[in-house]
C-alpha cells in the first residue's frame, strides 16, 4: 500500500497555500493560519471535552459490566451472623478487567461531489483528531481519490496476474497519532487553510480568500473499492504496531464507488504480451471470488444495485475478516429528501430477502433528525446517513421571540437541538468505538 500513499510532509507546507486578496492586511499565510487555528481550537475545546467524557463514561461502563465477582476462600467474620440464612460466608473479590486497547482508521472521500460537504467534514475531522489525542487512541486518517498521474506508475513492476489493478487510486495521509505535536498542529493549520480554499470557491467575501496549489489535495473520483483493498494492508500493520484489541474503521463518503474490480491478465492473443488491466469491472459472466490469505469471499450477486456496489459490500466483508475491524460508514447527503435517501437503498438490498422496500420506507420515515442509522445484511456493520449541513460547527445563537416562558423554552430547545445535530461524532461515533 505504501506505493499509493502521499505522505503528510508533501502536502502540509505553507507554500502550498496563498491569498487571492489580503484586503490591505500585512499578514503572512502562516500568521493567518495561526490565527484561524487558535480561533478554531477555542471554539472546539468544549466539544472535544464532551467527546472525551462520553468516551470515558462508555468505556468505564463496559468495564463494570464485565466485572466478575469471585470467592476468595477466606472466611468473612462480618457475615457469620448470616450462617442460618446464607451459605455464602466467604469474602468476595470483584475484579475489573483492564480496558481494551482501542484503535481507529478513517478514510475520507475526496471526490469532486464532496466539495460542498468538505468544509464541515474538515471541522469534524480536526475535532476527531483532537479527541483521539486527548484520550490516547491510536488513529490514522487518509483521504482517498483518483490518481490523475497513474500513467507515470511502472505497471509492469507491480502487475500480478489475477490481482486487482489499484493504480487508479491514491491515499493522502492527513492525520495520525504518530505525528509529533508540532506536526499535528501544522496538519490542523493546513487542513483549515484547505477548508478556507474550498469555501472561497463560492465567491464569498471574507477576511482573506485562500487558494490551494497542492495537486494532491485536488478532488477527483471515488475509488472506494481499490481503497478497501489497500486498507487491508494498512490495517494489519497499524493493528500490530499498536497492539490494538478493539479496532474500528470508518469510511466517510457521499456516494458509492466509481471503480469496479479491474484486474491484471494476459492477452488472449499472445502469451508473451505484457499483463494489462481489464478496465473498470470484472470481465465476462464469471463469478468473481475475492481472497486474501486464508480469507475467501465469493462476490455477492443478489441485490437491486449496480455491480460496483456489490463489489463494495463483498470487499468490506473481506476487509472485516482479514483485519478483525468493525466497518462504519458515514454517508453524507447534501440534499436531505426522500429521493436522495432512496439512492442509499442499494447496499440495503444486497442478500436482503425480506420485504426490503417496506423495511426501507419504515427505516427512513423520520427525516427530522438529519441522521438515520442503517444496518445492512452485508458489508458495513452500520451506516449513518447524515444531512451534510449538520456537520458544520458554526456557533448558533439563542433566539427567542419574547421573554415569555413558552418562547424561552421553544428557543432553548431549538438552540440545544442545533448544537446536538452539529455534533455527529458525539451522537454516534463514541458508542461505536468505545
Amino acid at each position: 500500500a505504501q506505493n499509493y500513499i502521499v505522505s503528510a510532509k508533501d502536502i502540509y507546507k505553507f507554500e502550498n497555500f496563498g491569498f487571492y486578496n489580503k484586503f490591505g492586511k500585512e499578514e503572512t499565510i502562516s500568521d493567518y493560519a495561526d490565527r484561524v487555528y487558535k480561533e478554531f481550537s477555542a471554539k472546539s475545546k468544549s466539544t472535544v471535552n464532551q467527546m472525551a467524557s462520553a468516551f470515558e463514561m462508555k468505556r468505564k461502563a463496559a468495564l463494570y459490566i464485565k466485572a466478575k465477582t469471585a470467592k476468595s476462600g477466606d472466611l468473612d467474620d462480618k457475615r457469620l451472623w448470616a450462617y442460618k440464612t446464607s451459605d455464602n460466608l466467604f469474602k468476595q473479590i470483584t475484579s475489573i478487567p483492564e480496558g481494551k486497547n482501542h484503535g481507529m482508521i478513517m478514510y475520507l472521500d475526496m471526490s469532486g461531489s464532496m466539495n460542498t460537504s468538505l468544509s464541515g467534514t474538515i471541522d469534524q475531522l480536526i475535532n476527531l483528531g483532537m479527541f483521539c489525542n486527548k484520550v490516547n487512541i491510536p488513529f490514522e486518517v487518509y483521504g482517498f481519490t483518483s490518481n490523475e498521474y497513474a500513467h507515470k506508475i511502472d505497471k509492469t513492476a507491480i502487475a500480478v496476474e489475477g490481482e486487482m489493478d489499484l493504480t487508479g487510486a491514491k491515499l493522502i495521509h492527513l492525520l495520525s497519532s504518530s505525528f509529533t505535536k508540532q506536526q499535528t498542529e501544522m496538519a490542523y493549520k493546513c487542513l483549515l487553510l484547505w477548508r478556507e480554499s474550498l469555501s472561497s470557491r463560492g465567491g464569498k467575501w471574507r477576511q482573506a480568500d485562500i487558494y490551494c496549489d497542492c495537486r494532491d489535495l485536488r478532488l477527483g473520483a471515488t475509488p472506494l473499492n481499490a481503497t478497501i483493498v489497500l486498507a487491508m494492508d494498512i490495517a494489519n500493520k497499524f493493528r500490530a504496531a499498536n497492539n490494538i484489541e478493539k479496532f474500528s474503521t470508518i469510511f466517510l463518503t457521499d456516494g458509492g464507488a466509481t471503480d469496479g474490480s479491474p484486474h491484471w491478465r494476459k492477452s488472449r492473443y499472445s502469451e508473451d504480451a505484457e499483463l494489462f488491466s481489464t478496465g473498470s469491472s470484472w470481465e465476462g459472466n464469471t463469478h468473481a471470488v475475492f481472497k486474501l490469505g486464508s480469507s475467501v469471499i465469493p462476490m455477492y450477486e443478489d441485490g437491486f444495485c449496480h455491480r460496483n456496489t456489490k463489489i463494495t459490500a463483498t470487499l468490506i466483508d473481506l476487509y472485516k475478516d482479514v483485519t478483525g475491524s468493525t466497518a462504519i460508514n458515514y454517508h453524507l447527503l447534501a440534499r436531505w429528501n426522500r429521493r436522495e435517501l432512496d439512492y442509499c437503498r442499494d447496499l440495503f438490498s444486497i442478500n436482503n430477502r425480506n420485504d426490503m422496500y417496506f423495511e426501507w420506507d419504515k427505516l427512513t420515515s423520520n427525516l427530522a433528525s438529519g441522521l438515520i442509522e442503517v444496518k445492512d445484511t452485508t458489508g458495513f456493520d452500520v451506516r449513518y446517513l447524515v444531512k451534510s449541513a449538520n456537520l458544520d460547527l458554526e456557533e448558533s445563537e439563542l433566539e427567542v421571540k419574547s421573554n415569555t416562558k413558552g418562547d424561552l423554552l421553544r428557543g432553548f430547545k431549538k438552540f440545544a437541538g442545533n448544537k446536538t445535530q452539529s455534533r455527529v461524532f458525539v451522537q454516534k461515533f463514541i458508542p461505536q468505538v468505545a
